[in-house]
């Protein structure tokens, strides 16, 4: 399964981009940001479906979020976790 994470160096604009979300109708939920990029980011992350990319892109430009590092996409291939900047 392929899912969009949206990565933010503050606690407080991930939990604010996720309600962000699901105002806008995309489900989200707050997950461990993986150890791929938590060097760049809070703990936490902001995941949704990949389908909602566009949405979420323009939900981001149209806010003001000082702390957003990016969208990165997490696939798996034969078992191990892959993480890729968009």
């Amino acid at each position: 399964m392929n899912y969009i994470i949206a990565s933010f160096s503050s606690r407080n604009e991930t939990l604010s981009f996720a309600r962000l979300l699901n105002r806008n109708g995309i489900n989200s939920g707050i997950i461990n940001t993986p150890s791929q990029i938590s060097g760049k980011s809070c703990s936490i992350s902001v995941k949704f479906q990949s389908n909602a990319l566009a949405l979420a892109q323009k939900l981001v430009n149209q806010s003001y979020f000082q702390s957003f590092h990016g969208f990165y996409i997490v696939y798996y291939q034969n078992g191990r976790m892959f993480v890729d900047n968009i």
